[in-house]
């Protein structure tokens, strides 16, 4: 063995045969006791063992590595998948193909740290197709086909990067959790089963600390305080906590991954969220057309290491036209707000142009834009005030409330939520829905206040059209 700790969360490994395993792992201290047993003839006592694991991990400290799990990108733009098939094998991936090697073969390879939990991706096989893959999911539109395969394939060759939180939306009864399970079959298999959302941030970190990618099940509402932590899981971020049997130590953990998750409708959603949701409408399943879940399993087995190959012979594609963008041999296309998962997108859309993915893309956004505006009492009420009639608007928050009393009592019949009955109220509002209004043709500007505005916002508002 060999002792490092991780760049990125500080963790502590042993390091064996190309693959990292936490020293505090129940896996290393029962091979520390199986090797006690072989040496002396009988286990070592607690008190020995946890004197070793501190040397351990004092040794640890003085190696940093970068330690990684499931995907890792290379420094040379290749990428590794680590645990394939029975044998654990590694699987590298460039713009001119994909290769299988045993852990520790490649010197060069990255270091995996496999949980305990994380389960083999299949052995990847020959003469598939990705469409094979909606034998066993349920999703017919062929955009929304395009998109889901654009996630899969882009959570394969993603670490580093902005990652889209897949949404999975359907009723009762649409299989929503059978297409979850599917595609993370094909991307990080574990024994750990989709779920409601954690207790807390200990509980997420503790979950990311065991997957590729988060996943929860039939999440039937969201606290915007639940969609603020899923957005900083989605661009990367440090969550603070403190250390158990501790006063005064706390505990960081680093969290940067995709997440899968099903619900029958979506909720109120804030805009950041919603800007960093892919959507997956899966159609009702009629009587007459419901499987069996042997049925299920028996048709996966069948085209599952055909489907894998086949993303992975998709993924070497998309890294050829993703690579030739980069060197600017090619031209960048008009990318939305998550750019690199837009970048996936348009060489999806090259590859099969009959799928229209970032069309499809935009298009729920758009629609995602027109759903907050109607939600919102103060947009509502904009859309309705004369004082915008009259070409561009300008005044601080409190004039904008002062203008807007008659319209925000008749928003109140349209909506459920609050309407703002403060100067701070309509700035928050404005700040948060800026791009939606944006993005609907509006012109909302602001700049700070002088003379007997000084301190206080003043907007620039103008409709659009006008």
């Amino acid at each position: 063995y060999r002792f490092v700790k991780d760049t990125l969360n500080g963790g502590l490994y042993a390091v064996r045969d190309g693959v990292a395993t936490r020293i505090r792992e129940k896996a290393f201290g029962a091979r520390m006791s199986r090797m006690a047993m072989e040496a002396f003839g009988a286990p070592a006592d607690r008190q020995t063992k946890n004197a070793v694991v501190d040397y351990f991990e004092d040794v640890a400290g003085d190696a940093i590595e970068d330690v990684h799990m499931r995907v890792a990108e290379a420094s040379d733009g290749s990428v590794w998948i680590d645990n394939i098939g029975p044998e654990g094998l590694q699987v590298r991936i460039t713009g001119e193909g994909y290769k299988l090697h045993k852990p520790g073969e490649v010197k060069e390879a990255p270091l995996f740290h496999r949980p305990a939990y994380m389960k083999p991706l299949p052995v990847p096989e020959n003469g598939g197709h990705p469409g094979m893959l909606w034998q066993v999911v349920n999703v017919s539109d062929l955009g929304q086909q395009g998109l889901a395969i654009a996630w899969l394939v882009y959570s394969l060759i993603t670490e580093t990067r902005s990652f889209p939180i897949c949404l999975l939306e359907a009723e009762n009864g649409s299989a929503k959790t059978t297409a979850s399970r599917i595609m993370l079959d094909l991307i990080d298999p574990s024994s750990i089963a989709a779920s409601g959302l954690p207790g807390g941030t200990r509980d997420l970190a503790v979950m990311s600390g065991n997957v590729h990618v988060l996943r929860f099940d039939n999440i039937s509402t969201m606290t915007y305080d639940w969609q603020d932590k899923f957005c900083r899981i989605s661009t990367g971020d440090a969550f603070t906590t403190r250390e158990l049997y501790s006063d005064r130590d706390l505990t960081v953990f680093t969290i940067k991954c995709p997440v899968i998750m099903t619900t029958i409708s979506t909720w109120d959603t804030r805009p950041d969220f919603g800007q960093r949701v892919l959507k997956i409408t899966l159609p009702r399943i009629e009587a007459e057309r419901r499987l069996r879940e042997s049925e299920v399993e028996d048709r996966w087995n069948e085209v599952r290491g055909r489907v894998f190959g086949a993303l992975l012979d998709l993924a070497v594609r998309v890294k050829q036209i993703v690579g030739t963008v980069d060197s600017g041999a090619r031209y960048t296309p008009d990318l939305p707000r998550m750019a690199d998962f837009g970048m996936v997108l348009a060489a999806i859309d090259e590859i099969y142009p009959q799928c229209h993915c970032m069309d499809a893309y935009r298009a729920q956004q758009l629609q995602l834009v027109h759903d907050e505006a109607e939600e919102e009492p103060l947009l509502v009420a904009m859309e309705n005030a004369l004082c915008f009639d009259r070409g561009t608007w300008t005044g601080t928050s409190r004039e904008l409330l002062n203008a807007l009393e008659f319209q925000l009592e008749q928003a109140k019949a349209r909506t459920w939520k609050s309407a703002p009955v403060s100067p701070r109220d309509v700035t928050r509002v404005l700040d948060r829905y800026a791009q939606v209004l944006r993005a609907k043709g509006w012109t909302i500007e602001h700049s700070l206040g002088t003379g007997n505005d000084s301190g206080s916002r003043v907007w620039t508002i103008k409709r659009p059209g006008e």
